[in-house]
């Protein structure tokens, strides 16, 4: 089934004509399973993209598995399960990312695969209406809750992420296997080269940073976290508030704890940038990650 998809990456939300859910006929049990990308042993989770599908499952109550894909094993899984790419660059290459979902029915015999967090999320407000909502309304219908919420993705990704991701990405392949590590040095070049054509890379590790150039950047991030937060949050001329939409989470705080959760993971949690960060504008996003924890499975 072709539709018209919003793509992910790293907090950027794209519109991409392709197809995120396939569905093929299977005898098998129901079970959700998971695909993730793996760090280096012991495997944990870390990529921002899939923890969005992580914590939206975990808050949900859904029972999953998870299923670990290296980088260089994305392809080949989307080629043979018949899932159309997540996006399709200018030049006309495909590209093929995690999360993805199996979603087995026992009734039918269906297996349902989704691709892209934000996709996954609407998929499961509406084939589970009792478990709790993170993009739908309740009558099931894409409206007000997504209305609150929609333009977080457009600052979260422009005015805090991409200012960071030189930084982030970098730190990320030291975390990687090494066949993972190689694939996303030049994937995430690809991607930068795209937003950011007068200055393409063919690879990540062209990327140099000073000292001071990564003091700066930790600097900048914690400007534009704040300013963000005041903005969604509350806080110095409003009220402050939990969640994005209120008093009840939504997708856009999934993105933003899967971004906080994916910079401790590849900075340290030891780290003194890490602790500094838990410190800042009062220690929010500290308390918002403590809010989000039981999800952080």
């Amino acid at each position: 089934m072709l539709v018209a998809v919003v793509v992910s990456i790293h907090g950027a939300y794209i519109i991409s004509q392709s197809a995120s859910i396939q569905v093929t006929t299977s005898s098998t049990s129901k079970m959700i399973t998971f695909y993730d990308i793996p760090s280096s042993p012991p495997k944990r989770a870390w990529s921002p993209n899939t923890w969005k599908t992580r914590l939206t499952l975990n808050y949900k109550g859904l029972a999953y598995k998870t299923e670990w894909l290296e980088y260089p094993e994305i392809t080949p899984f989307y080629k043979v399960h018949g899932i159309a790419p997540t996006q399709i660059y200018a030049d006309g290459s495909h590209y093929h990312s995690l999360p993805v979902i199996k979603d087995e029915d026992e009734s039918t015999g269906e297996v349902t695969y989704i691709a892209d967090s934000l996709e996954i999320a609407k998929y499961l407000d509406g084939k589970y209406p009792t478990t709790p909502k993170v993009v739908l309304d309740e009558d099931g219908t894409l409206g007000h809750f997504w209305d609150s919420q929609k333009a977080f993705p457009d600052e979260l990704g422009p005015k805090v992420i991409y200012p960071f991701c030189h930084v982030a990405f970098k730190a990320t392949v030291r975390i990687l296997s090494p066949d993972s590590a190689a694939h996303f040095k030049v994937a995430r070049a690809k991607g930068l080269s795209a937003l950011d054509p007068a200055n393409k890379i063919s690879t990540i590790d062209e990327v140099q940073l000073s000292q001071e150039e990564v003091k700066q950047a930790w600097q900048n991030l914690k400007a534009n976290l704040g300013a963000l937060g005041e903005k969604w949050l509350g806080g110095k001329d409003s009220k402050e508030v939990d969640w994005v939409s209120g008093d009840r989470i939504s997708f856009a705080d999934l993105a933003l704890g899967a971004f906080l959760v994916w910079i401790g993971a590849v900075s340290g949690k030891d780290s003194e940038e890490w602790q500094d960060l838990l410190t800042w504008n009062g220690g929010r996003w500290k308390k918002f990650l403590e809010r989000l924890e039981k999800y952080q499975l």
